[in-house]
C-alpha cells in the first residue's frame, strides 16, 4: 500500500511534465495503478486489524474519511489548476500526497498486532 501511495505521489508530480494526450494516457495508467495498489488491500487490512464486533463501524469510518479527503482535495486540485495552471497544481498536489505517505510511514506501527478474533 505504501508503494502504491508513493507511485501516486511520484506520478502526480510527473503530471507537471505531461503536455501531450499520449503522455496523459500513460499518466492515467500510472495513477490508476498506484490507486489500485493503495486501495485494493484496504478491506483486508481493516479486517485483519479489528475484532468482528467493531468492523462495521471501522469500515464506515474508513469510507467517511476517504470521501472527506476527496471532498477537500478534488476542489483544491481544480482551484489550483484554474488559479496557477496545471503544472503547479500537479506539483502542489504531489507534495500533499508525499506528506500523506510520510505521515503514514511515521504513524503506522511497524509491527501492528493482529486482532485476536478473525
Amino acid at each position: 500500500m505504501i508503494f502504491g501511495a508513493g507511485v501516486l505521489a511520484i506520478g502526480t508530480a510527473a503530471g507537471a511534465l505531461v503536455f501531450v494526450f499520449e503522455g496523459l494516457l500513460v499518466l492515467w495508467f500510472v495513477l490508476g495503478l498506484g490507486y489500485g495498489l493503495t486501495m485494493t488491500p484496504v478491506g483486508r487490512l481493516l479486517r485483519r486489524s479489528s475484532a468482528p464486533e467493531i468492523r462495521p463501524a471501522l469500515f464506515a469510518a474508513q469510507f467517511a474519511l476517504s470521501h472527506a479527503c476527496w471532498l477537500l482535495t478534488y476542489p483544491l486540485a481544480g482551484w489550483l489548476g484554474a488559479s496557477l495552471g496545471f503544472a503547479p497544481a500537479f506539483i502542489l498536489m504531489s507534495l500533499l500526497a508525499a506528506v500523506g505517505v510520510a505521515l503514514c510511514l511515521r504513524l503506522w506501527p511497524a509491527q501492528e498486532p493482529r486482532a485476536t478474533a478473525q
